[in-house]
């Protein structure tokens, strides 16, 4: 900033430098002499210059030469060391974006789109302001001379009334003072010759002036562009210096927008990075979380096949269980039925102990039938069990209905030793039960 603080000042000074001797050349380039107004000769357009005159616009050339040239050499200095700046803010800001996943990018070319289209947005809002300021200013213009014109008419027409008026009083005055050595009608012939002629001078005289006021115009314009020019031809490197000077508020305006637009995706940056980090620290302590529950799901698995080891050895015990009853039902037979044992009771107990002549013929049959049944009851029991029945009494309604539905004493045995097992079964429910709490405890 300060560089360009000093090379500013220099040019200024150079400037005023220049300018003013230039403003002293020109009077005397422009007219012939030193002396007299500013006008241009047409008759002498070339003037020989003095010597001194020489040595002064080469000396001050020279000295403009070199000051020029320490600025530029500034100038290109501080243009490198810009650029330079400029490559180090893209390498870094290549290096943040190459870090940043697929979508992140994007989101950031969206955002220099959205930056670039509000910088448009500001544009056009801009221009239409301007549009809208001048369309005002012109509004205004345009009042403004019409304003005047209606005043320049005023005045016009202001003016022609007192022509008038002064017209009229001087044919008065002329015509009275005339016709005191002529008669009326000459002098008034005289006056009226005398006054149209004034008139037609009057009117040449303002034609004049318009056109010596639009000559002066074209002058001025005239002398400004040879002004130009001659700076032009005196300083070569001036056209150089409004072009670096030019190119340096380009690229000091483009390196405020990209700094502009490098805070912006910094700050984009930064609030993505806390994000990605509260969205770590989430995903640690679900892992946390997800760990503890394995472990208490391994706990579980553990218990889960001490159960089923348990559960193993229950059924192993209970299967074992099954088949000792199974046995003990086999060698118990009717000891342990006592259904069977009162139907047996019953059946002997109805059983008369002869025939008597006295009985029908129905009590004949059903006492034969009786006999039947006790006959079957012998085989199907045995002689021991027959013993062993007789010191019981009880009564069985199961076994007669077996003995009255089958026939055949085979099948009649099957099924009462399935109902035998079935009422076994029964009675050892209770010792299992006991028996399986008794190893699930253990």
């Amino acid at each position: 900033m300060k560089t360009n603080e000093c090379s500013g000042d220099k040019t200024s000074e150079i400037n005023q430098e220049d300018l003013q001797f230039i403003d002293s050349l020109l009077p005397e380039a422009l007219t012939g002499e030193g002396d007299g107004p500013h006008q241009l000769h047409h008759e002498s357009p070339e003037r020989e210059t003095t010597p001194a005159e020489h040595e002064r616009a080469s000396s001050v050339y020279t000295t403009c030469c070199e000051e020029y040239a320490l600025l530029l050499e500034q100038l290109t200095e501080e243009q490198a060391n810009a650029i330079e700046h400029n490559r180090k803010l893209q390498k870094k800001l290549a290096r943040i974006l190459a870090r940043l996943p697929k979508e992140e990018i994007e989101t950031v070319v969206g955002l220099q789109g959205e930056l670039h289209e509000k910088s448009y947005e500001e544009g056009l809002k801009m221009l239409t302001e301007l549009k809208q300021q001048m369309k005002v200013d012109g509004e205004t213009a345009r009042r403004q001379t019409e304003e005047l014109k209606m005043q320049v008419q005023e005045r016009l027409s202001k003016v022609e009334r007192e022509w008038r008026e002064l017209l009229s009083v001087k044919r008065d005055v002329a015509v009275t003072v005339m016709s005191r050595r002529w008669a009326k009608s000459y002098a008034v012939a005289k006056v009226e010759s005398v006054l149209t002629s004034e008139e037609k001078h009057q009117v040449e005289l303002t034609t004049l002036r318009l056109q010596n006021f639009s000559l002066e115009n074209r002058i001025r314009r005239l002398e400004q562009q040879i002004r130009e020019a001659d700076l032009n031809a005196t300083n070569p490197f001036q056209r150089e210096y409004e072009k670096l000077h030019a190119r340096k508020t380009e690229e000091k305006r483009n390196k405020e927008r990209r700094e502009k637009e490098a805070l912006k995706v910094e700050k984009r940056v930064v609030k993505k990075l806390e994000m990605l980090f509260n969205i770590k620290q989430k995903l640690h302590n679900t892992e946390t979380e997800v760990q503890h529950q394995l472990e208490k799901l391994s706990q579980v698995d553990a218990i889960l096949a001490q159960q089923r080891d348990k559960l193993a050895r229950v059924k192993q015990a209970r299967n074992s269980l099954e088949k000792d009853n199974a046995k003990l039902r086999e060698q118990r037979g009717l000891l342990g039925n006592e259904v069977l044992l009162r139907d047996y009771d019953y059946t002997k107990k109805a059983i008369p102990g002869k025939f008597t002549d006295d009985m029908t013929e129905e009590e004949r049959k059903q006492a034969e039938m009786k006999t039947e049944k006790a006959k079957r009851w012998q085989y199907l029991c045995g002689r021991s069990d027959f013993e062993t029945l007789d010191k019981i009494n009880g009564k069985s309604y199961i076994a007669r209905c077996i003995l009255s539905e089958e026939k055949d004493p085979r099948l009649a045995r099957i099924s009462l030793c399935q109902r035998r097992q079935n009422a076994g079964s029964q009675n050892c429910e209770g010792k299992q039960h006991h028996l399986k709490m008794k190893v699930i405890r253990s």
